[in-house]
């Protein structure tokens, strides 16, 4: 019941400004159950941000209760390298057991952050899949799959039932000739349309939360209906967010104080909520003219004459579309509230101009 990623985007070498000057980003559905419940919600936390300095995002897929209990425990720890914090994880899940009755438990994760190159005494961010399968103590040592417990480095890797979507939506990419992408906006858009892919599995949803990561931030930024695994991380979440420092509602704050506070926590909510509202819509309409642009460069090559203006449109829309999608990844990534107020702000005016182009309409479109 989940859908899990990440892709790695491989800026130009003769741009980087030193090995860790790539991208990552992360996708997840919000679909999961507890243990011990034959239900299923549509709200759950799937990206954790670990590490006592906030620099890797961790996912999984599995027992819902499990994945909290690795990523609660190592939300504080001190972790140097995708190699460290793979390590802990594995040593972490080889000291739990499965839920009562069951022998071993599907366990997987996927982990961003900067791994270490020791030959080259260099950085570089990466992707690791952690196979953290939970076995029973009776039957480690005959189980040949415990053998497979390990990690590894991926340059894009999916999990989960809805995984099996994603890649043949990928084969289907390669076989058209889109085997690449060029910057964050690209794979911005891939990780939304392979979320989407995802949601074709019946025990995912489409209720899409993203991470994007460079050297210096880990960035998330969640469904408006996801509710987070606690207040804790709530706080947490909107000051890393926000780049500001709101207090805990503790119960020595009353009165007016308590109620502004509370006020402040609904209204920086909101403003998130529309943040994310504005990323997927921008999201989805490059998604689409993607596709459109597919289409009329078809045709442009059969036949240019008569679709070279089609064909200059859709790829004027495509750039634009773009843009606005790297607007928002760089507002993602600088954690600065003024930052993505400014593009909510972009995103506003472009749905005005929109609503006062369709007003604008001959009279012969309009009923």
């Amino acid at each position: 019941m989940t859908n899990i990623g990440g892709i790695k985007v491989f800026k130009d070498p003769a741009k980087k400004k030193d090995s860790l000057d790539d991208h990552l980003v992360l996708v997840a559905d919000s679909m999961g159950s507890f243990k011990g419940s034959e239900t299923k919600t549509d709200n759950n936390q799937k990206l954790h941000i670990i590490g006592e300095k906030r620099k890797f995002i961790l996912m999984g897929t599995g027992y819902g209760d499990m994945i909290r209990y690795v990523a609660g425990t190592l939300q504080h720890v001190p972790l140097d390298s995708l190699q460290e914090a793979s390590d802990r994880i594995l040593e972490i899940t080889d000291n739990m057991s499965p839920p009562p009755g069951i022998k071993k438990a599907g366990l997987n994760f996927i982990l961003g952050g900067n791994y270490i190159i020791h030959q080259e005494n260099r950085r570089e961010l990466g992707l690791a899949h952690i196979l953290a399968t939970v076995f029973a103590h009776d039957i480690k040592k005959k189980d040949p799959d415990y053998r497979r417990r390990g990690a590894s480095l991926q340059p894009y890797v999916f999990d989960g039932s809805g995984s099996g979507f994603v890649y043949g939506h990928i084969e289907n990419m390669y076989e058209l000739g889109k085997d690449g992408f060029e910057d964050v906006a690209d794979a911005m858009v891939l990780a939304y349309e392979f979320g989407k892919q995802g949601a074709k599995d019946s025990g995912v949803n489409d209720k899409l939360q993203f991470g994007i990561m460079n050297q210096n931030t880990a960035a998330t930024i969640f469904h408006p209906d996801t509710i987070l695994d606690s207040e804790e991380l709530f706080v947490e979440y909107i000051n890393r967010m926000c780049s500001i420092k709101t207090p805990p509602i503790t119960n020595d704050i009353k009165g007016e104080a308590r109620v502004n506070l509370i006020n402040q926590r609904i209204d920086i909510k909101r403003f998130l909520s529309n943040f994310y509202d504005a990323l997927t819509a921008d999201l989805r309409d490059y998604s689409e003219m993607r596709k459109f642009y597919t289409q009329w460069a078809e045709a442009f090559a059969n036949d240019p004459l008569n679709h070279k203006k089609g064909f200059d449109e859709m790829l004027r829309r495509r750039t634009l579309a773009r843009k606005h999608v790297a607007y928002a990844a760089d507002a993602l990534l600088k954690t600065n509230l003024p930052t993505m107020i400014d593009y909510v702000k972009d995103f506003d005016t472009r749905k005005r101009i929109l609503e006062t182009r369709v007003l604008s309409l001959p009279e012969i479109y309009k009923a």
